[in-house]
């Protein structure tokens, strides 16, 4: 365990520590919940990322395949990606995370998230 202060680097990374923002939540049960992000920059790519409290981070880098059933697309995707749908062009998608076992993402439009589970094996 160890403190780190805005501005320094986080010991045995290329990671700064940007900024910290305290945030709180009412979850979906009626719970507060502590929320709170840490905005990390890799000084090697000047990358940042954001850590929220309670939630496994993910590589900056981390990437994954969207498989389109039955329409025989792959659409290759990154954090930041904007994309949209064969027929549906109109719809933008923006990626707001990829975990090993989905993608998270955005409708640009209406603001709704969308999880895309990882497809059995």
């Amino acid at each position: 365990s160890f403190t780190v202060s805005s501005g320094s680097t986080v010991p045995g990374t290329s990671y700064r520590l940007e900024r910290t923002r305290s945030r709180s939540i009412v979850d979906k049960d009626g719970n507060p919940a502590d929320v709170s992000e840490a905005v990390l920059k890799n000084s090697s790519n000047n990358a940042e990322t954001t850590l929220v409290r309670g939630i496994p981070a993910a590589a900056g880098d981390a990437n994954a395949q969207i498989h389109l059933r039955g329409h025989g697309h792959t659409i290759p995707v990154r954090g930041g990606d904007r994309f949209s749908l064969p027929g549906e062009e109109d719809v933008t998608y923006e990626v707001l995370e990829v975990r090993s076992d989905q993608v998270v993402v955005r409708d640009t439009a209406s603001g709704s998230a969308h999880t895309i589970f990882k497809a059995a094996q």
